[in-house]
């Protein structure tokens, strides 16, 4: 999906800049219109194969899941996914018998006191 919506883009900018010059050189509109969708259709087909082709080449990574580095956690569950599936997600989560939720330090508001005061040194 990337990869034509890349090429959609490209071909319409392409498009827009012939036709605008196009009519700047005083051509007809229907020369300046076929000029624009011959651009756009060109434009839009070589970015297309270019990025099909860098793409099988595994130069860039587009329509691609990443891959999790070693310390990242799984993204949250999403709305499809079944209870018993949850269930194995949270018993996963669970660090030495505690969940998450549990071991988390309280929250505290800040206030004007717990910030630290930092003052400018003479002459600088």
């Amino acid at each position: 999906m990337v990869k034509l919506s890349l090429a959609l883009l490209l071909g319409i900018i392409a498009a827009l800049i012939i036709g605008i010059v196009a009519l700047w050189q005083e051509a007809r509109l229907f020369t300046a219109l076929g000029r624009s969708l011959v651009g756009l259709t060109v434009t839009g087909l070589a970015a297309y194969l270019i990025t099909f082709i860098l793409e099988t080449k595994e130069l860039i990574f587009l329509d691609k899941e990443l891959p999790m580095a070693p310390g990242e956690e799984a993204p949250p569950a999403t709305e499809g996914e079944t209870a018993a599936e949850g269930e194995t997600a949270a018993a996963e989560a669970e660090v030495g018998g505690e969940t998450s939720g549990e071991g988390a330090p309280e929250f505290t508001p800040l206030s004007q006191d717990s910030f630290r005061r930092i003052t400018a040194t003479p002459g600088a």
